[in-house]
């Protein structure tokens, strides 16, 4: 008889309450479908959940304590967060549990802010690794020696799976389903769920979020300047003059509190722009490109599709509002 894939669902405090159940759904609906073929040899899927604190999971949930188990999971899966809970009240014993389980063999698996986790445990030191693109900076500061590839979906590093966004625990799942049970039983379940199983890129989905809270007032000054003025051709060198600053410590300043050189914040603030009218206007992408500062139509098309993902009219056909 084949031996079943022990899966262990992470239960920490502010997680996403219907990925916790969704994920068992998808790998009860898996052994369901795989039971139509009494012949086969894939190996059942069984889940648990575990917390380090079981009393403040979901009364719903039957929860093993982490503290009191010496059990071996095959898999430990990381759901995302929806509540702004700290992790500091749980990150000792958790990391410590998660390592306990790597180093038995077990593949760690997350999904958005459940990468944080992993991150805190240590295991992603050197790995590739994604997130919630709106988290990626916080990781980038805080565990640099993770190489961040927030625009992926989903990277899976053998060991180490990560996910992207708040709804890639169903990619995640898929991805531990075609990984245990097989790609035949993560089509079945693909079709079953209508999940879309080709290729996606975080990049589409993202929006810049300039960072204000740095407490440089020079640098805010010219933020804000810029957020009325982006379309402007103005040089770095200008902006320096007319704020009193070198173009040498505009940059050193300008950089370290924004995150971003001058040249490429206001590339991003374009970018931003033509998003929102790629999905919301009548324009032509021609008059888009004319109206946010760019006078090479070839050029801008070029830097949209390396930043976005996609061609601008293939960005339109996706996201384009319609009343």
């Amino acid at each position: 008889m084949t031996k079943a894939v022990n899966i262990g669902i992470l239960a920490y405090p502010g997680v996403m309450n219907s990925a916790l159940h969704g994920l068992a759904e998808i790998f009860e609906v898996t052994n369901r479908i795989r039971a139509e073929y009494p012949n086969s040899s894939w190996p059942k899927l069984a889940w648990s959940y575990w917390a380090v604190e079981p009393d403040l999971a979901p009364s719903s949930l039957q929860v093993h304590p982490v503290l009191t188990s010496n059990k071996s999971l095959d898999v430990v899966v990381i759901p995302p967060r929806i509540e702004e809970e700290e992790f500091c009240q749980i990150e000792p014993v958790c990391s410590k549990w998660l390592r306990e389980q790597h180093d038995q063999g077990a593949v760690l698996a997350s999904a958005c802010a459940g990468a944080l986790l992993l991150a805190q445990a240590g295991v992603l030191k050197g790995r590739r690794a994604t997130t919630h693109w709106g988290l990626a900076d916080e990781l980038k500061d805080n565990f640099p020696e993770i190489i961040m590839c927030e625009e992926e979906l989903l990277i899976d590093d053998g060991d180490i799976i990560t996910a992207g966004g708040m709804m890639a625990w169903t990619d995640l799942a898929l991805r531990l389903v075609e990984r245990f049970a097989g790609p035949f039983l993560a089509m079945k379940l693909s079709k079953y769920f209508l999940i879309d199983t080709g290729q996606r890129d975080q990049r589409y989905y993202q929006s810049f979020v300039p960072k204000y809270g740095h407490g440089d007032r020079e640098v805010l000054t010219i933020q804000q300047w810029l957020q009325s003025n982006y379309a402007k051709s103005v040089s770095v060198k200008k902006i320096a003059e007319d704020n009193n600053l070198t173009e040498r410590t505009l940059q050193r300043r300008f950089t370290k509190a924004t995150g971003l050189a001058p040249s490429a914040y206001i590339t991003q603030l374009r970018l931003q722009r033509s998003r929102e009218l790629l999905e919301t206007s009548t324009s032509t992408i021609d008059e888009i490109v004319w109206n946010i500062g760019y006078e090479d139509q070839s050029s801008f098309r070029k830097l949209f599709k390396t930043q976005v993902g996609l061609t601008p009219s293939e960005y339109r056909k996706r996201f384009l509002i319609r009343e």
